[in-house]
C-alpha cells in the first residue's frame, strides 16, 4: 500500500538546473525487460563515443622538419633533439585528447540554510585526479577530511581514478545570504574544459527567515503563449521570473492569483503568467521582495510525449497517461511486482514513448512522483532515443517493439524529488524515447512526468 507524500522538498529539479554537457557514463548495453533484475543495478561502463577518452585521426604538425642529414644547429646532440622533439608531440597529443565527464552521484549535505559556510562533500564516479568542485558555477576551494587527504578517496581502494568506483571531493562552500533555492554543483574533471563538466546536482539553500519559495511550476513546460501557476510561498505584491538569458516578466498574485493547496503547503499562493515570446528553457530566477530564488527548469516547447504513443507496464488507477499529462498532481507508476532494484520483481520497468514520425529530440526531462514521500522513486535510469522499428520486430515492454538505439545516457534522479533535465547537442532524430529504470525503490516505482522536447 502507497504512503502520501508527507514532505514537499524545495530541490524541484535536480534536474532544476539544465544541462549542457555530457550528464552521466552510458553504455550500448541496454537493459531489456525480462532480465534478472538484479543485474540492473549497475550496469553501464564507460565505453567508445559514450564516454571513454578516444584520440580521433589528427595530424600534429610542426614548422621544422627533421631529415636524415638534419641536426641541431644550436651544439646540442640529435638525441636532445629527438627527445624535445617526442615531448612537443607528447604535449599535443595529450592536448587534442578530450577529457571525459564525470558523473555525480551525490552531495553531502543536500540542504543548507542561505548565508551559510559548511563543508561540502560531492562524490561521483570517472573523477579525474585534475578534478575539482564547482559551485554555482565557481571553483570551491578543496579540504582536507579528518584531517587527511583533500581527495576522500575511492570506496572499494582499488579502482583508477578514471573507473567507475565512486570518489569523494571535499570542498568548502558557502551561500549568499539573499539567494535561496537551487545552487547548482558539479565537478571538473579538466579545469577551464566545458566539456569536462559532470551532470548538475543542487544544494537546497532554505530561507533562513521563511521568506520566499517557489515550489513547482504547473505545467512546468509549454510553448510562448501557454498560462502557467507559479506555485510557492512568500511571492509578495510583485514577482519578477527571469530565463537563463535574463529575459523576464512580472506578475502578481493580486492578477489572476491567490492561494492554493500544494503537497505538504495547504495555504500555498500561486501568480500565473503567460510564457513571453523570447523566453529559453532552462532554471529559473524569481525575485519578490529583495529575496532571489533558484527554481527548477522550466522547458520552452510543446511536450511530444503528451501525444505519443506510451507503452510499459501500469499500476492499477495510475495508468501510462499520467506520466504525459502535463499535470505535476498526477502519477505514473509501474504494475506489481516491476522493478529494478528488489529481488521479488521478474522485469525491469520502461516507460516509452513512441511518436508517429522521427523528431529532432533535444531535450528530455523526467519529473519525480510528488503524491508519496518514500519507497516509490526512481534513484537511476537509463534514457534511450531509438530508430523505426523494423517490421520483423518483436514486442516487448508490455507491447513496444525497439528500434536502432541511436542515443544512450544514465542519469541519476536525485533526493528528494527525484527530478533531472537532459540537453542533447547536436539533436538526434529519433521515433521513440525509452525510460529503463537501473535502480529504484519499492515494486511499483514511478514518476509523474516523462517529458520530450524537439526545440
Amino acid at each position: 500500500m502507497k504512503t502520501p507524500r508527507i514532505a514537499f522538498a524545495l530541490l524541484c529539479s535536480a534536474s532544476a538546473f539544465y544541462l549542457a554537457c555530457s550528464d552521466s557514463e552510458t553504455s550500448d548495453d541496454t537493459v531489456e525487460p525480462g532480465a534478472d533484475a538484479s543485474t540492473a543495478k549497475d550496469s553501464s561502463t564507460p565505453s567508445g563515443e559514450d564516454g571513454a577518452i578516444m584520440v580521433s585521426d589528427a595530424t600534429i604538425t610542426n614548422d621544422s622538419t627533421i631529415g636524415e642529414d638534419a641536426g641541431p644547429s644550436d651544439g646540442s646532440s640529435l638525441s636532445d633533439a629527438a627527445d624535445a622533439a617526442d615531448a612537443a608531440v607528447s604535449d599535443a597529443m595529450e592536448a587534442a585528447v578530450p577529457v571525459a565527464p564525470a558523473t555525480l552521484l551525490s552531495l553531502t549535505p543536500e540542504t543548507m540554510r542561505e548565508g551559510s559556510a559548511f563543508t561540502l562533500c560531492a562524490t561521483g564516479t570517472g573523477v579525474a585526479p585534475t578534478a575539482r568542485v564547482l559551485v554555482n558555477g565557481s571553483p570551491a576551494t578543496p579540504v582536507s577530511p579528518d584531517g587527511g587527504s583533500a581527495d576522500a578517496g575511492k570506496a572499494d581502494g582499488g579502482a583508477t581514478d578514471a573507473g567507475p568506483s565512486p570518489k569523494t571531493l571535499c570542498v568548502s562552500a558557502s551561500l549568499a545570504a539573499n539567494l535561496v533555492g537551487l545552487v547548482p554543483v558539479q565537478i571538473e574533471n579538466a579545469p577551464g574544459d566545458l566539456g569536462s563538466i559532470s551532470n548538475s546536482l543542487f544544494i537546497d539553500a532554505t530561507p533562513a527567515d521563511g521568506g520566499l519559495e517557489v515550489f513547482d511550476f504547473q505545467p512546468d513546460n509549454g510553448p510562448v503563449g501557454t498560462v502557467v501557476k507559479i506555485i510557492g510561498v512568500g511571492l509578495g505584491s510583485s514577482v519578477t521570473l527571469s530565463d537563463p538569458q535574463n529575459v523576464s516578466v512580472v506578475v502578481s498574485p493580486a492578477d489572476g492569483g491567490g492561494t492554493t493547496s500544494w503537497p505538504d503547503r495547504p495555504t500555498s499562493q500561486y501568480a500565473t503568467f503567460t510564457v513571453p515570446a523570447g523566453w529559453h528553457s532552462g532554471p529559473v530566477t524569481v525575485t519578490s521582495g529583495g529575496k532571489t530564488f533558484r527554481a527548477r527548469t522550466f522547458n520552452v516547447g510543446t511536450n511530444l510525449a503528451t501525444t505519443a504513443t506510451l507503452s510499459g507496464t501500469a499500476y492499477n488507477g495510475w495508468p501510462l497517461s499520467k506520466g504525459a499529462d502535463n499535470n505535476l498532481d498526477t502519477s505514473w507508476f509501474t504494475a506489481d511486482p516491476v522493478c529494478a532494484s528488489d529481488k521479488a520483481c521478474t522485469q525491469i520497468p520502461t516507460y516509452t514513448a513512441t511518436f508517429s514520425s522521427p523528431k529532432a529530440i533535444s531535450r528530455i526531462s523526467v519529473r519525480g512522483n510528488r503524491e508519496y514521500s518514500v519507497d516509490y522513486d526512481f534513484k537511476r535510469a537509463r534514457l534511450e532515443i531509438r530508430g523505426s522499428v523494423a517490421p520483423d520486430a518483436g514486442e516487448v515492454d508490455g507491447g513496444a517493439a525497439l528500434g536502432a538505439l541511436l542515443y544512450s545516457r544514465d542519469v541519476v534522479l536525485a533526493n528528494p524529488m527525484r527530478d533531472v533535465d537532459i540537453q542533447i547537442a547536436p539533436p538526434v532524430a529519433g521515433s521513440s524515447v525509452r525510460f529503463v529504470s537501473l535502480e529504484d525503490e519499492s515494486t511499483t516505482p514511478g514518476f509523474a512526468e516523462f517529458e520530450v522536447f524537439e526545440n
